[in-house]
């Protein structure tokens, strides 16, 4: 099935059916009923992120179908279930992305940088890391493609003792500029505009050109 039919499938979920899930990740992060709502986080991932890898990524932590330590020892398919960083026991989703101590620079250092090219302080925060926004700051695609970026090398890293290098995040982030920037160029006035407000400021930080945004 292409991932644009999954999407569209989950855009069309019940309403109980998605209340299922905020309540799940509600649970689990210990917050107050209807402090998550992952509709948004489905309709950017539909909006801004062009590869199948990114939306199916973004599907995968939106839904909890990472196979953590936690799932796999629950399974019976591992025997324990600590995390292989740091070596705490229970280690889920919310321990493997966000809140392992192991991944704070890392984080840090994401956010720091995109921060500057949008000319503005990104708090690190578990919800941020989780589904690319959250309630208390600011939302830009860029800072959304950014955060599933950073998932996707870690879990790419999973059974690593070390944590993810900045460098192989940056190298993937420029990689989506120079193959996916031009693609909204090319595809009408309305993805060119979500394109620019995405790319403009890493071309403005890289010192490049921006020409091809300005296609009437």
């Amino acid at each position: 099935m292409k991932i644009g039919m999954v999407y569209q499938a989950l855009l069309n979920l019940e309403e109980d059916d998605l209340e299922h899930h905020n309540s799940r990740w509600t649970d689990l992060l210990g917050l107050e009923n209807g402090t998550i709502d992952i509709r948004d986080s489905i309709l950017w991932g539909e909006q801004y992120l062009l590869s199948a890898n990114l939306k199916a990524q973004n599907y995968k932590m939106l839904f909890n179908l990472y196979y953590t330590p936690l799932k796999l020892f629950k399974w019976g398919k591992r025997a324990d279930s600590k995390c292989p960083r740091c070596a705490q026991p229970e280690a889920d989703s919310i321990h493997m992305f966000a809140v392992c101590s192991s991944l704070t620079p890392y984080w840090v250092y994401i956010y720091e940088l995109i921060g500057k090219m949008l000319a503005t302080k990104v708090q690190v925060t578990t919800q941020l890391i989780l589904f690319g926004m959250d309630g208390t700051q600011s939302r830009h695609p860029l800072l959304f493609l950014a955060t599933v970026i950073g998932r996707i090398i870690i879990a790419a890293e999973w059974k690593q003792v070390s944590a993810p290098s900045v460098n192989q995040w940056r190298n993937k982030l420029l990689a989506c500029y120079y193959l996916e920037g031009p693609m909204y160029a090319m595809r009408g006035k309305k993805a060119r505009k979500r394109g620019e407000l995405m790319w403009r400021p890493v071309a403005e930080w890289l010192g490049e050109e921006t020409s091809c945004w300005n296609v009437v």
